[in-house]
């Protein structure tokens, strides 16, 4: 099951996000699934050729496939689950989201950065991040640093 969402609340940090969910997204990740919202402009087929790609997350460089960002800023915040429903066209529940609020840090870049901007940090080592209504899973590889 995957999902992903941009947070737009919360105050940017440019060292990164402090201990806690937020800086357990810090390492190095994989896409290994992904499911669709209501609203996709993505095939299946295009979505399946994502997975295996590599991300890696660090308080001064953030890459996602060949997109690399020098000085990225982490903005912390949360989403309702109707907040959610309504920006993503898909419950909460549908992905197996906890109940209640969803955290999530959104990532900005000097400049211009159009990949996969946003992430949304679970328990478990789960991380999960949103693109043209596709909903990437991460998974970590290796140790978090």
């Amino acid at each position: 099951m995957i999902i992903g969402l941009v947070g737009l609340s919360g105050a940017a940090l440019a060292c990164g996000p402090q201990p806690g969910a937020a800086g357990s997204m810090f390492g190095e990740w994989r896409v290994a699934s992904h499911a669709a919202s209501y609203v996709s402009a993505m095939s299946d087929e295009e979505a399946d050729a994502w997975v295996g790609r590599r991300a890696s997350y660090a308080p001064s460089r953030v890459s996602f496939h060949d997109a690399v960002c020098d000085r990225p800023t982490f903005t912390p915040g949360t989403w309702t689950a109707g907040a959610f429903a309504a920006r993503y066209q898909i419950q909460p529940s549908e992905l197996d989201l906890p109940a209640g609020e969803v955290g999530t840090v959104e990532i900005g870049c000097p400049g211009s950065w159009t990949v996969p901007g946003a992430v949304l940090v679970l328990a478990g080592g789960r991380m999960f991040a949103p693109w043209d209504g596709v909903f990437f899973e991460l998974r970590r590889v290796g140790n978090p640093r």
